[in-house]
């Protein structure tokens, strides 16, 4: 997503404006609104039994995690009551239902731009070294779809001991920036990292170029014998991918910066995969062709463009195609790129394009813009 300079400005100073203003006491409603939000965030910050920690790692992690979650008690509160604020009508009431949502995409940007975000120099070669040497980074536990901690702490196991307090206490003041505006994220790489890595397979598949690093059998069974799609793998078997993949990178000589920026976007627990299972099933293409809204985005009005690039051989077979930019707004986020809810549309667009390609003569690039029209009764969704 690409932000202009008076649109950051402007966005940043309605955020701040409406942060600032003082907000009525709290109803009922509001707070169990909030407790909501605090029974998600607690998900996401637990650390399951079947994670094998050290006794005093796990103790030390509980520990920041408890401390973590009392802090956002208010802060999830002060969310719930300034979105009401803000989307209040000209009689003053706010439909409750947008609220609650609104208020849930923001905390799960919050886990989606604390994913993506670095720490400092020595954080990063800790973490960078902790992937690439212990394939038990991606053992997260049975609770795949709240990973987010334990997958952060696995890292700081991987560690040698001496290393780890200090690694502790850089997560303490990345989690202190939550709620906080700060800097732009890192971008998406320009080829999604799961894209660039199945295109990889793609030509060991068609006896081309092999890569630096040969697959682990594991993978190699799934991807090359049995041709799995990169969706179908389970979620430590895409982060197990998503490893070598940055292993590759690195024996290519990429930058160490890169390469770990690849690994957590393509191992971000987006807004699509984490609600999906609270989601009505994606309803079939409409009549006309086009692909239909997903039911996520019209639940937390997510609107945008994304520009896919589709590949083809040299006799024009379709071979992939990959999302290469996104610009998108969502409802309750402000200031701040949405990344969970960036790659919404990547999958409706992606299959969009290779369902109408044709021959080489099609166009490479496709934009689809997603504006949810107005229901015939003229009630919201």
């Amino acid at each position: 997503m690409r932000w202009g300079r008076a649109a950051c400005i402007g966005a940043l100073a309605v955020w701040m404006g409406a942060a600032g203003a003082a907000l009525p006491a709290p109803t009922e409603e509001d707070q169990a609104m909030a407790n909501e939000l605090q029974h998600l965030l607690t998900r996401s910050f637990a650390l399951p039994q079947d994670v094998k920690l050290d006794p005093e790692l796990r103790s030390a992690a509980d520990a920041l995690a408890a401390a973590h979650l009392e802090r956002m008690k208010p802060q999830l509160l002060s969310w719930v009551q300034e979105e009401r604020s803000v989307q209040a009508g000209a009689d003053g009431k706010a439909r409750s239902t947008d609220v609650f949502y609104a208020a849930t995409a923001r905390l799960l940007n919050e886990l989606a731009y604390w994913h993506i975000e670095p720490g400092d120099a020595e954080y990063e070669a800790a973490t960078l070294d902790a992937i690439r040497q212990s394939p038990s980074v991606c053992l997260t536990g049975q609770e795949a779809l709240f990973v987010d901690y334990s997958s952060r702490i696995l890292r700081l196991q991987a560690m040698p001991a001496a290393r780890r307090q200090a690694a502790l206490a850089s997560e303490a003041r990345l989690l202190e920036r939550w709620g906080k505006p700060r800097q732009a994220a890192l971008p998406w790489p320009k080829l999604p990292p799961q894209d660039a890595a199945m295109g990889a397979v793609v030509q060991l598949l068609d006896g081309g170029e092999r890569p630096p690093l040969a697959l682990p059998p594991a993978l190699s069974s799934r991807l090359l014998s049995a041709r799995a799609a990169y969706r179908e793998l389970p979620r430590e078997t895409r982060c197990a991918f998503q490893r070598w993949w940055l292993q590759v990178g690195l024996a290519k000589g990429q930058p160490a910066g890169d390469v770990l920026n690849a690994f957590r976007y393509g191992t971000l627990v987006s807004a699509a995969e984490r609600l999906a299972p609270t989601l009505p099933p994606t309803p079939a293409a409409s009549a006309n062709g086009l692909p239909p809204y997903p039911p996520l985005a019209a639940r937390y009005d997510v609107t945008g463009v994304t520009m896919v690039w589709r590949r083809f051989d040299a006799s024009g077979k379709h071979l992939l195609a990959s999302v290469i930019e996104r610009q998108v707004d969502v409802r309750g986020i402000r200031g701040m790129r949405p990344i969970a809810f960036e790659d919404t549309f990547d999958a409706l667009a992606t299959d969009h394009a290779i369902q109408t390609a044709g021959s080489g003569r099609t166009p490479l690039a496709l934009r689809m813009v997603w504006r949810l029209p107005p229901p015939a009764d003229g009630k919201k969704p």
